[in-house]
């Protein structure tokens, strides 16, 4: 039997919680990784008793599957800096433009992640994304990702369930492409 163990720093396992929070990743690694540095952490698959590494892997075709991101993004400059880091982070990318392309592409194969930018999808482009994390949801492990909300739209945050708010990283504009990046890469690592 194959297990995967990840080996990395982790601050809080003295104390024995489990930490949820964004704080427990080190914002300067996640800039080194997107800049292409590599994380410092690293995860061995271990069979029996033989750890093997990344480079071990992938010549003995025990290669992990590529994660799935479905990117709702309008604008296409910042679809193209969307790519790029899902590139650099391993993600396969289904990049659209409008919610209900998005809808149907989930039908058809559910998402890892979900980057849902709501401002310029409409009135009711929360409503789509209850729907399309619904339809992700069915039958697998629910989707994890960013929910990207414009200045008119903060009220509508709190609509948001319980379990949207821990699987979701929530973040308003105007904000920086760096922020937008960083979250996605804490969203990658996190369980």
């Amino acid at each position: 039997m194959e297990r995967v163990e990840p080996f990395f720093r982790d601050n809080d396992s003295d104390s024995g919680k489990r930490n949820d929070s964004q704080d427990s990743f080190d914002t300067a690694e996640l800039h080194k990784w997107l800049s292409g540095g590599g994380p410092s952490s690293t995860e061995v698959t271990v069979v029996g008793d033989v750890l093997l590494t990344p480079e071990d892997q992938t010549t003995s075709g025990n290669q992990k599957a590529q994660a799935m991101v479905l990117c709702v993004e309008a604008q296409e400059g910042i679809q193209m800096e969307f790519r790029k880091t899902f590139d650099k982070l391993g993600w396969r990318a289904r990049m659209v433009k409008s919610s209900e392309i998005a809808l149907e592409m989930a039908r058809e194969r559910s998402p890892d992640f979900i980057v849902y930018d709501a401002d310029g999808q409409g009135r009711e482009s929360l409503d789509v994304f209850f729907e399309l994390d619904r339809i992700s949801s069915l039958g697998r492990k629910a989707p994890r990702g960013l929910l990207l909300l414009g200045p008119k739209q903060v009220k509508l945050e709190s609509t948001l369930t319980d379990s949207m708010r821990q699987r979701y990283d929530i973040l308003h504009k105007p904000l920086k492409m760096r922020e937008v990046k960083t979250s996605m890469l804490a969203c990658s690592i996190r369980d």
